[in-house]
């Protein structure tokens, strides 16, 4: 079907809005579900992605740059270089440090200590 000749394609961020997917359809191309996608998102782990009302929408070029920065030349590689979200960068800037949350009786005692 050809557009009417008035016809203006929608733009989001001056990117034409075939440059920007789904959280369903990024969720089948990752091959992961859209409920990890929405954790992702509230982590901060995930790729860039923009709100049009209630609809999440990711530039395909995020995705890909996101994807970039994870990828690794073995299994070893990727343990050693292990992402962290930025809630844990934040209590720990440490490169490479990498720490179990506390678990709450652990909690309790430090804030019984102060």
């Amino acid at each position: 079907m050809k557009p009417a000749p008035n016809h203006v394609p929608l733009r989001i961020d001056g990117k034409p809005l075939e440059q920007w997917v789904t959280q369903k359809t990024l969720s089948i191309q990752l091959d992961i579900s859209g409920r990890t996608l929405e954790r992702m998102r509230a982590d901060g782990t995930g790729p860039r992605f923009s709100k049009a009302g209630k609809r999440v929408l990711y530039r395909q070029s995020d995705v890909e740059a996101w994807l970039v920065e994870r990828s690794f030349a073995s299994t070893a590689e990727a343990k050693r270089t292990a992402l962290r979200t930025p809630k844990e960068e934040a209590a720990d800037p440490i490169e490479g440090a990498l720490r179990r949350p506390p678990l709450n009786s652990e909690l309790r005692k430090s804030q019984s200590e102060k």
